[in-house]
């Protein structure tokens, strides 16, 4: 395992979702539906869809599905700009409020060992040097992900639960938001631009 923090992971996930889009065009948009698709051309996949409907954003197709809710416009083109803008916590209050969960339930957010890894030894790094339970947090650490190659975030969760981790901390540690609301928000931008530039 690496420590990865979660600044590097969101950049990463950025720019996979870049790429990802990069090619994409539109080739079915109905301004009056406030419907358009997205798609890489010359392909019969990689297909994502993009619909307003009151106020809600739903982005679904070859990505996972993400709903962004609480959009006070009526246009797809103003939709797709306000979240292919928006940065990443309000994407992620905005998905979190179009399926009705708190940003931080599963569908939203995806475990990560490597940010795992940096979340411990941050908080390692912050205690005293005397303290004991660095040690035990180590000894977590080691069995937990180097030992066994990974491991779930229920299981690195109990055992720093059992290793006197700050309990208010335990849950988020290696929580980051899942690849989808990088993926749909980078649709988003790409459907925006492309709205942009072909008027």
């Amino acid at each position: 395992m690496e420590r990865k923090d979660r600044g590097d992971y969101a950049k990463e996930m950025t720019l996979m979702a870049q790429k990802t889009f990069t090619d994409h065009r539109i080739p079915f948009c109905n301004h009056d539906a406030n419907q358009l698709t997205l798609k890489k051309p010359g392909t019969g996949f990689y297909v994502t869809h993009l619909t307003l409907y009151r106020g809600t954003l739903c982005v679904f197709g070859d990505i996972d599905t993400v709903v962004f809710a609480q959009y006070s416009g009526d246009t797809i083109k103003g939709a797709t700009g306000w979240m292919g803008n928006a940065g990443l916590t309000y994407a992620m209050e905005k998905a979190a409020r179009g399926i009705g969960v708190s940003r931080t339930e599963s569908i939203l957010s995806h475990f990560e060992p490597d940010v795992a890894v940096d979340d411990v030894l941050s908080y390692i790094d912050d205690l005293e040097p005397d303290d004991p339970d660095r040690v035990s947090l180590l000894k977590v650490l080691q069995d937990e992900i180097n030992c066994f190659g990974g491991t779930s975030a229920q299981e690195l969760h109990k055992a720093l639960y059992g290793a006197d981790y700050d309990l208010e901390l335990v849950g988020k540690v290696g929580m980051v938001p899942a690849p989808r609301v990088f993926y749909a928000r980078q649709a988003c931008k790409t459907a925006y631009e492309l709205l942009k530039r072909d008027g």
